[in-house]
C-alpha cells in the first residue's frame, strides 16, 4: 500500500477557489508513488498533469477550466476578454516564498532574521476574489516557451520554432492593444495593467532575441522585467533572458 501527501498550492485560499489551488497540481504526488524511479521526464510530466486536469472534468464533478472561467465571469470579465487577455494570464504567476501572505515588510524582516511586527495584509475574513486568486499558480505557458527556447538555442535555424516565437510574440501585442477597454469596465483587470505593457514591450525583446539582436539595453531591460510587479511577476522572463544572452 502506496499512500502520498499534498499540500495546497498556495497560503490563501476558500472554499471558492479550493478546487483551482488543489487540483491543478496534486496529480505529482502520485506521478511520483506510481512511476518507475527513472521517470524523471519533467516536460513529459507537466504535459501528464495537463491531461489529467482535462480528464477530471469528463469523469469527476471537478471542472478546473470551468470553474476559472466561471470565476473570471462574476468579476466581469466575459468569455472574449477572457481570449483577448489569455496571453497576458499565461504568462503571469503571483510571487512566491509566502510575499503574499507575509506583505512585503514582513517577508523582508523573515529573510533578514530580524523581529517585526507588522499587520498582514490578509486574514481569514478577507475575501479571495482577485486575479492573483484565480489565475493558475503556475504558468505553464512559461514551461513551454522555456521548451521552444531550449530548442532555438541549440539550432537558430529550425523553422517550426522561429515561427511558434513569432506567434507567440504578436499574441503578447495584441493583448496589451485590448487591455485597456477592458481594464476601463473590469476594475479587478486594472492591477495587471503593467504587467500587460511589459508582455508587450517584452514581445519586442523576444523578437530581437530570435535574430540575435539583443543589445546591453535588452539585457538590463530583462533584468527588470524580472522583477515583481506588486503581487504578480512575469514568468516568461528567464526564458527570454536566457536566449538574448545565448546570443
Amino acid at each position: 500500500m502506496l499512500g502520498g501527501e499534498a499540500c495546497l498550492w498556495s497560503e490563501l485560499v476558500d472554499a471558492r477557489i479550493l478546487d483551482l489551488r488543489l487540483w491543478e497540481r496534486l496529480p505529482a504526488i502520485a506521478e511520483r508513488l506510481w512511476s518507475p524511479a527513472d521517470c524523471v521526464d519533467v516536460a513529459a510530466l507537466r504535459w501528464r498533469l495537463e491531461t489529467f486536469v482535462a480528464r477530471l472534468a469528463r469523469f469527476t464533478v471537478v471542472n478546473v477550466e470551468a470553474e476559472r472561467a466561471s470565476r473570471l465571469s462574476e468579476l466581469g470579465i466575459n468569455a472574449t476578454d477572457q481570449r483577448n487577455l489569455q496571453p497576458l494570464f499565461d504568462a503571469v504567476e503571483c510571487t512566491k516564498w509566502y510575499s503574499r501572505l507575509l506583505g512585503e515588510r514582513a517577508l523582508r524582516a523573515r529573510v533578514e532574521g530580524a523581529p517585526a511586527v507588522v499587520e498582514r495584509p490578509y486574514s481569514t475574513a478577507t475575501v479571495l476574489d482577485r486575479m492573483a486568486d484565480i489565475l493558475p499558480v503556475e504558468s505553464t505557458a512559461a514551461a513551454k516557451l522555456d521548451v521552444m527556447i531550449e530548442r532555438l538555442i541549440r539550432n537558430r535555424a529550425h523553422g517550426a520554432t522561429r515561427r511558434g516565437l513569432a506567434s507567440l510574440a504578436r499574441r503578447w501585442r495584441n493583448q496589451a492593444a485590448r487591455f485597456e477597454p477592458i481594464a476601463a469596465r473590469v476594475p479587478t483587470v486594472r492591477e495587471l495593467a503593467p504587467l500587460s505593457a511589459q508582455l508587450g514591450e517584452l514581445a519586442d525583446i523576444l523578437d530581437r532575441a530570435v535574430v540575435a539582436q539583443c543589445d546591453a539595453r535588452d539585457t538590463h531591460r530583462l533584468t527588470e522585467l524580472a522583477q515583481p510587479s506588486g503581487e504578480y511577476l512575469l514568468a516568461v522572463v528567464p526564458a527570454i533572458a536566457r536566449l538574448a544572452n545565448a546570443a
